[in-house]
C-alpha cells in the first residue's frame, strides 16, 4: 500500500488523521489506522440464530472468536450474499475486537477532518469518517 497525503486548506480546527481507505457499498470511508489490527480474506463464518441481518456471524481467527459486521448492511447500503473476495477488517475498541466486512481496501492515507465534520476528500472523492466503536460495541452486545 502507498501512503498519500491529502492537501487541504488547513485551519487550527483541522485534524490530520492517518487512515485506512475502505470501499463500502460504492462509497469511500476512512478508518483510523490505529484502530485496525489486520485485513483478512473472507472465511467461513458461524451464524448466530436470530441475529440482526448485519451481524454476519462469528469468525475463528487463530483461536479467537470475533463477531463480524457486514458494513454494507449496517450502513443501509445494497448488499448481496457474502463473496470469497470480500475482505474483513479486524478492528479494536476498548479492549474488544470485531471484524468489519468491506468491498475493498485502497490505501493508507492522511486526511484532514474539520472539527465537528466527519467528511473529507481524497482525489476529489468524498470520504466519510468511520468510527469503529459503535460497530464493535453493537456486535458484542448481540
Amino acid at each position: 500500500m502507498q501512503t498519500h497525503t491529502v492537501n487541504q486548506a488547513s485551519t487550527r480546527a483541522d485534524e490530520q488523521v492517518q487512515c485506512l481507505l475502505l470501499q463500502v457499498g460504492g462509497a469511500f470511508h476512512a478508518l483510523d489506522i490505529y484502530a485496525v489490527e489486520e485485513v483478512v480474506r473472507m472465511a467461513a463464518l458461524t451464524p448466530k440464530p436470530n441475529a440482526p441481518d448485519w451481524l454476519s456471524g462469528y469468525l475463528n481467527l487463530r483461536g479467537d472468536i470475533l463477531p463480524v459486521v457486514d458494513l454494507r448492511r449496517r450502513l443501509g447500503r445494497a448488499a448481496g450474499p457474502l463473496r470469497l473476495n470480500d475482505l474483513i477488517v479486524i478492528v479494536h475498541h476498548a479492549g474488544r475486537r470485531a471484524g468489519l466486512i468491506v468491498d475493498g481496501v485502497s490505501d493508507v492515507v492522511t486526511l484532514s477532518f474539520r472539527e465537528g465534520e466527519r467528511i473529507s476528500r481524497f482525489d476529489d472523492t468524498p470520504v466519510f469518517w468511520l468510527d469503529p466503536a459503535p460497530y464493535v460495541e453493537e456486535a458484542h452486545a448481540q
